[in-house]
């Protein structure tokens, strides 16, 4: 099981808290991926893990923390359990993980249906898939990029795969973040410009919504990213 302070702790408006841990810590770290650590940090994941594209070398690793780990990919060099071809069925067993997790993958991956029924397959009945990805983002291949769904796609096609209790937080600091990252940053002064955008973002917070629980609600349309948990019927 997925036990999460995701919907509280992802609720809150950018704060200065936030952005010294975030991203005066992690100056090399873009900052999807450093929203994408936060929630994974306050994640706690139960039970048997697959990690879809990860592996004990992945960036990620030391956050997880869960009773057993076990992954995928197609890279030898992250040292996953098991390396794999993209559209291949997982060599993994069937219902036995108590939760799937993926990370930056299924963006990578042309027929993501078939990727994600077998992850479906691969999990316990009232398993939990977890799972983080990019939306308003550019494009990095990785051999390559395909898409960027929305989450109605999300809440569509997971329901139609069979898992249930569907939850999509939009992971964004705000509107002009969101622009700059989108623009692919072109021109000098980059990281000044990364950090006024994130300052901006910050104080446009603090003005249009104080201490409101809300913020993510009324700017979700302008996410960099999802965090996705939903249960296996």
């Amino acid at each position: 099981m997925v036990a999460t302070k995701t919907k509280a702790h992802l609720a809150a408006t950018p704060n200065l808290t936030r952005y010294q841990k975030l991203f005066r810590r992690n100056k090399d770290m873009s900052i999807l991926r450093a929203l994408q650590y936060e929630v994974l940090e306050n994640t706690k994941l139960k039970g048997n893990v697959l990690d879809f594209g990860g592996g004990n070398n992945a960036k990620y690793h030391h956050l997880i923390h869960c009773k057993s780990y076990e992954s995928v990919n197609i890279d030898p060099a992250i040292e996953p359990t098991w390396v794999v071809k993209i559209g291949e069925p997982l060599p993994c067993p069937t219902d036995h993980y108590d939760t799937v997790l993926t990370l930056n993958t299924i963006e990578h991956i042309y027929d993501a249906k078939f990727a994600l029924k077998e992850m479906h397959k691969s999990l316990k009945k009232d398993g939990d898939f977890a799972c983080a990805l990019p939306f308003l983002y550019p494009i990095h291949a990785h051999p390559d990029d395909y898409f960027r769904p929305t989450a109605s796609w999300w809440e569509k096609t997971l329901t139609d795969i069979g898992f249930k209790d569907i939850k999509i937080t939009p992971l964004l600091w705000g509107p002009l973040t969101t622009g700059l990252i989108c623009s692919g940053m072109p021109g000098p002064f980059k990281n000044i410009r990364k950090h006024f955008a994130l300052l901006l973002d910050l104080l446009y917070a603090k003005l249009r919504f104080g201490n409101s629980h809300h913020y993510n609600e009324e700017v979700g349309n302008l996410a960099l990213g999802y965090f996705i948990i939903a249960k296996k019927v």
